[in-house]
């Protein structure tokens, strides 16, 4: 169920790509969801878009929601939130709630917040997360996630974070993007299973050092980064097989050596200003594919 932008301000009722029903907005508000009671018990998708929405209290009604799109700044109170005790994955874009009631959805795996509104620090009671994405993140730290045992993809995008330091263990994926203040990847010696990681302007992250520890990663791109001093961290990184350090971030000549010892390296994009010798990385990694970025 989701608003569609008409001019009605209409309600869609779908099933997959296949329009059930179309309602008008007003039925939100009769007992029982009006014309929507039949479909109830079957609706486990609500996207609130468009509209005018102020509240998600309707919820009360639909038992079987697992999943919710919220993307409107409309809607002004999510304490309906707590009615969903299976939901699974939530985003909310635009709102301006409060999100004190995050910290009540205990079934929660996935959840994307696009600004740190008042109660954000709920959602650390969270003891399901899996995947979050965080815009404005609003501390300098993650020592409060120590709750968030078993996350593996996390994406933290603008705000006040300084240090890595508290991180989960349990991390797979890590996308940091525009983190003015971020200026050291040393925390992440804790996180062995790391297998994919992306900055994007962060250019305070001048150094490498930290993920020689993550003997798993596979994937490290770093776009529009500034300056990074030496790859040698990357030396013991057997499984390494895709990096990106291009688009404005720059390593010196001297700092590459390591690029020549990755026997699983398959795809490298790199600035030809490093001076790389394309064959001799050839000759130890056979049939990378090399892109020399002007």
């Amino acid at each position: 169920m989701g608003e569609q932008a008409t001019d009605l301000q209409a309600l869609e009722l779908s099933n997959g790509d296949k329009t059930v029903g179309l309602f008008d907005v007003a039925e939100l508000s009769k007992p029982q969801l009006g014309m929507l009671a039949p479909y109830l018990s079957q609706i486990v998708e609500v996207v609130v878009a468009f509209g005018h929405q102020a509240d998600v209290n309707f919820l009360r009604l639909l038992p079987e929601v697992t999943d919710l799109w919220c993307m409107t700044s409309s809607v002004k109170d999510l304490v309906g939130l707590r009615f969903c005790k299976s939901i699974r994955r939530l985003s909310l874009e635009r709102v301006t709630a409060r999100l004190d009631v995050l910290g009540e959805l205990n079934s929660l795996e996935e959840l994307f917040v696009d600004n740190w509104k008042p109660g954000a620090e709920s959602i650390f009671r969270l003891a399901k997360l899996r995947k979050v994405g965080i815009q404005k993140y609003g501390l300098t730290d993650l020592q409060n996630l120590s709750g968030w045992t078993v996350l593996e993809d996390l994406w933290l995008h603008a705000g006040r974070l300084r240090s890595l330091k508290g991180i989960p263990g349990s991390v797979k994926t890590l996308r940091l993007t525009n983190l003015k203040e971020l200026d050291s990847l040393k925390p992440l010696l804790d996180c062995p299973n790391l297998e994919s990681l992306s900055l994007d302007v962060c250019r305070k992250v001048n150094s490498l050092e930290g993920i020689e520890n993550c003997k798993r990663l596979k994937v490290l791109s770093i776009g529009k980064g500034g300056s990074v001093a030496s790859l040698e961290p990357l030396r013991s990184l057997g499984e390494l097989n895709h990096i990106f350090l291009a688009d404005d971030t720059e390593v010196s000549p001297e700092g590459i050596e390591a690029l020549y010892h990755l026997p699983a390296l398959g795809k490298l994009i790199i600035s030809k200003r490093t001076g790389l010798d394309k064959d001799r990385l050839l000759k130890n990694c056979a049939g990378c594919s090399v892109v020399l970025a002007s």
